[in-house]
């Protein structure tokens, strides 16, 4: 008996320390940034406009912000690019990764705002990484440039809720990222109060520096409480897919839901359909309330 409820004070203590060191990783400073609009884009349903948050001591945070022409609009989603990739990639219609050009047009559909920006080291902020490919920082095995654009780009993308909460106010905000994304969502939903939902797409599950432990899926899987539809492969060469199913088993959320597909890394499809039924539903249940 004694040693059962040694080791529950131990995980408990375990898991409240991986709290409040992803916390103090992801915290940041309560600013007014500046946001500039440069290009505005008319693609008949729906607008997309070019905006940077102005920042005095960081580098500026480009993104693109798509507004729905409906008079009814349903909610906010960030969409969150992979490794590699930027915030263009939700508008690429051929080539690896073009299905989640899928999840965009239906949630823009559906009446949702989008907020699609780029993550530190990639797209219009590759300059602050020399533009290398950001994966020479697994293969250079830069671990602190890594943790950088784990946990960095998170306070980038808290500071971007603050602009959001602002300028929508009566909006409902969710996170869907792919890949780099999804661990993005996953940082943001176990340390950002003003979400609604996340839907990680294909996190990649793996153990590659001890620096990088705080922000490993399993880790903080159990501070993730608010509604989560998570999606694995079973054919994903980032991840087995037992881990996969695993970091479902320790997600805290009571609402929470798993669609296992069957594609490499790349998506060769998408089930955009349901998974933004999915996020139609946890609209409906935050009007009801």
């Amino acid at each position: 008996m004694r040693i059962s409820v040694l080791i529950l004070l131990l995980v408990s203590a375990n898991l409240a320390w991986a709290a409040s060191e992803i916390e103090k990783l992801t915290d940041y400073d309560l600013q007014a940034n500046k946001v500039t609009t440069y290009v505005d884009r008319d693609f008949g349903h729906y607008t997309r406009s070019l905006r940077i948050m102005r920042r005095s001591f960081q580098d500026d945070v480009p993104f693109y912000l798509a507004v729905p022409k409906t008079e009814m609009l349903k909610g906010v989603v960030f969409l969150l690019h992979g490794i590699t990739s930027a915030k263009d990639i939700w508008w690429q219609s051929e080539g690896p990764y073009s299905k989640l050009s899928d999840y965009r047009k239906e949630l823009l559909e559906a009446g949702y705002v989008l907020i699609v920006p780029d993550a530190r080291y990639h797209g219009q902020r590759s300059s602050t990484g020399n533009f290398e490919s950001p994966m020479n920082l697994l293969s250079g095995q830069q671990w602190t440039k890594l943790q950088d654009l784990l946990v960095g780009s998170v306070r980038d993308f808290r500071e971007l809720i603050d602009y959001t909460s602002a300028e929508f106010p009566d909006l409902s905000i969710g996170v869907l990222g792919m890949s780099l994304g999804a661990m993005h969502a996953l940082i943001l939903g176990s340390v950002e109060t003003r979400l609604d939902f996340i839907v990680p797409i294909f996190p990649p599950i793996q153990n590659v520096s001890p620096l990088l432990n705080s922000v490993h899926p399993h880790q903080l899987a159990p501070g993730i409480s608010l509604p989560t539809l998570l999606l694995i492969s079973d054919q994903d060469q980032w991840y087995r897919f037992e881990d996969g199913t695993e970091l479902y088993d320790h997600l805290a959320a009571e609402n929470k839901k798993l669609m296992v597909l069957s594609t490499p890394h790349e998506l060769l499809y998408s089930e955009s359909t349901q998974v933004v039924s999915w996020i139609k539903e946890q609209q409906s249940h935050l009007t009801r309330q």
